[in-house]
Order: C-alpha cells, then sequence, then structure tokens
C-alpha cells in the first residue's frame, strides 16, 4: 500500500516539474517546428503537391466574384441573357474544377498525416524501448501513453490541416488584398481599416490560448497517469478500501481538466465573435462608402458587390488561420 501511495504523491510531484518543463518548452515554435520538419521530410514532393493543388484552388476562389460582378454590369444591366448563360457555365464549370482540386487536397494531405504518423510512432516506441528502467520509476506510465496516443493524434491535426492549408489561407489573404487594391484603391483601405483591430484581438488572443493550451495537456498528462496506476494497483486499492480516496482524487484532476479545457473554450468564444463583428463593421464600411460612390457612378453596382463578397472571403482565412493556431498549439504542447 505504501507504494501505491508513493506513486501518487510521485505523480503529483513529478506534475508539477513537467508543468514548468511543459510550460517552458511550449514557447520554443520555431525549434519545435524545426523538429517536425524531419518527420516531413520523405514526403516533401507530395508536400509540394498539396500545396501546387491549393494554389490553384486558391486563385479559382479569387475569380468567383469577379464572375459576379461581371454578370452584373455586363450581363444583367445590359439585358444579356446569351452573355449570362456563358458566364453562368463557365462559373458551373469553375466550381466542379474547385471541388475536384478540394477533393485530390483533402486526400493528399490526409494521406501525408497518416504515413507521418505511422512514422512518429514507430520512432517513439523505439525510443521508449531504450529508455532505462530508472526513467519508468520517475515517470508515470500513463503519461507515456498520452505522449503515444494523443499527443500524436495532435500532431496528425497539424499535419492534416495545419501547416499546407496555413499556407492556402495566407495566399488567399494575399490575393484577396491585392484584387481589393486592383477594383478601387479607396474601398480597399476602407475594408482593411479594421485589420489594426484585427491584430490587437489576435495578439491578445495568441498570448492567452498558448499557456491554455499548455495548462490543458498537462491536466491530461495527470489524469491518465493517475487511471493508469489505479487500474495497474487496483488490487491494493480494493485490498486497503482506497476506493473512495482513489474516487476523490480522480474526480479533482477529471476537474482540473475540465476548468482547463473550458479556459480554451473561453478565450475562442470571446475571439471569433469580435472576428465576426469586425467583418460586420467592414462590410458595413463598404457599403456605406461603396454605396455613395455607386451613386455618384464612381464604380458600378457589381463592383460593390465585388468588393463585399472579397471583404467576407478576406475574414474567412484570418478565422482559419485562428484555427490552424489552435491545431497549432495542441502540437506544439505534444
Amino acid at each position: 500500500m505504501s507504494r501505491l501511495g508513493g506513486r501518487s504523491g510521485g505523480s503529483t510531484a513529478g506534475a508539477s516539474v513537467h508543468e514548468e518543463e511543459t510550460l517552458d518548452q511550449v514557447k520554443i515554435d520555431r525549434q519545435l517546428l524545426r523538429r517536425l520538419a524531419v518527420f516531413i521530410r520523405p514526403y516533401t514532393r507530395r508536400v509540394v503537391i498539396a500545396i501546387a493543388i491549393l494554389l490553384v484552388s486558391s486563385v479559382i476562389d479569387l475569380v468567383f466574384p469577379l464572375l459576379i460582378k461581371r454578370g452584373i454590369d455586363d450581363c444583367i444591366r445590359p439585358g444579356s441573357l446569351h452573355e449570362l448563360f456563358q458566364l453562368s457555365l463557365i462559373y458551373l464549370g469553375l466550381l466542379i474544377a474547385n471541388f475536384a482540386l478540394r477533393y485530390a487536397h483533402l486526400y493528399l494531405t490526409g494521406w501525408i498525416g497518416q504515413q507521418v504518423m505511422h512514422d512518429l510512432r514507430v520512432r517513439i516506441f523505439r525510443h521508449v524501448q531504450s529508455l532505462q528502467i530508472a526513467y519508468f520509476d520517475r515517470n508515470p506510465v500513463g503519461r507515456t501513453m498520452t505522449r503515444l496516443t494523443s499527443d500524436v493524434e495532435a500532431l496528425n491535426q497539424l499535419f492534416t490541416s495545419g501547416i499546407v492549408s496555413a499556407f492556402g489561407d495566407i495566399i488567399t489573404l494575399i490575393g484577396i488584398t491585392v484584387v481589393l487594391f486592383w477594383l478601387n484603391v479607396k474601398l480597399a483601405l476602407v475594408t482593411l481599416v479594421v485589420v489594426p483591430l484585427l491584430f490587437t484581438a489576435s495578439m491578445i488572443f495568441r498570448s492567452k490560448v498558448r499557456r491554455a493550451y499548455a495548462i490543458m495537456r498537462i491536466k491530461l498528462a495527470a489524469m491518465n497517469a493517475f487511471l493508469q496506476e489505479s487500474i495497474a494497483g487496483i488490487a491494493l486499492i480494493h485490498l486497503f478500501d482506497r476506493q473512495r480516496t482513489q474516487r476523490a482524487h480522480f474526480d479533482q484532476l477529471n476537474a482540473d481538466h475540465r476548468d482547463a479545457l473550458l479556459r480554451t473554450v473561453f478565450y475562442y468564444s470571446v475571439f471569433f465573435p469580435t472576428v465576426e463583428i469586425l467583418e460586420a463593421l467592414a462590410v458595413a464600411l463598404i457599403l456605406w462608402v461603396g454605396g455613395g460612390q455607386v451613386i455618384q457612378n464612381v464604380i458600378t453596382l457589381g463592383a460593390l458587390v465585388a468588393f463585399v463578397q472579397y471583404s467576407e472571403r478576406f475574414f474567412r482565412p484570418i478565422r482559419d488561420l485562428s484555427e490552424r493556431y489552435n491545431v497549432l498549439q495542441g502540437a506544439m504542447a505534444s
């Protein structure tokens, strides 16, 4: 029984040591990404293909508002049904092509992610087998199991929906910005007026969610370690009638993990509505300034509609990048 109590106490003490290590290590983003790049290197050619597919798909996405602009200005207002029909066929063809490209991109990134995870699990398992016995005396087995399961799955999310897709989001942002200034400089500046506010909100969000993810992972590892030790020592727990004590300890660990998870949920529940409010503000400014320009015949109605669509598409990759950052922080903590 003393062994069981000793391990439980050791787990708690070890958790605080591991907590300090993890909170320090999660800050080293570039170093961690460099280590992860080793596992991607064997699949570099496929990663490049996935990026190229995403690049073409992003360019097609940029064309849709321009087609709508042309349809309004050159087809609907003059009453040219034949040209409108041709434009609709082009729009439909691009939609089908974009669907095929998105399918290829998702399949390829999923394949890459699974291959990388396979290699990573093999590497980790071999490393665990090579560890000295003293390591397992110092570290709870549940924590090691977390490394092999939950942490690897978090990295899988990074590979399948993080790195390549984040690159596509950045390309989309740059492309939309260029098109906005090409259409109308004044309206482009109006659209971007909320960017400083968005940047400030993103920086605050990033600093808060980074630490929250590290703490959440620590609490999960502590809970898994306690579960493993409790199951391994179930005979001793029954022998010494420790069920109530163990249950109370697990309830506390479970509550700590829940609270850590809810903290990240809180940050996201504040950040995403903030982005939506700023998006609505940008659209309102575009309609106000752009509507006046349409009345004065400075720009066409189609151009105004295109601007509204581009502004919505401008904020979409920003929201997506925030989601990628969610995935990235989970992977960094892992």
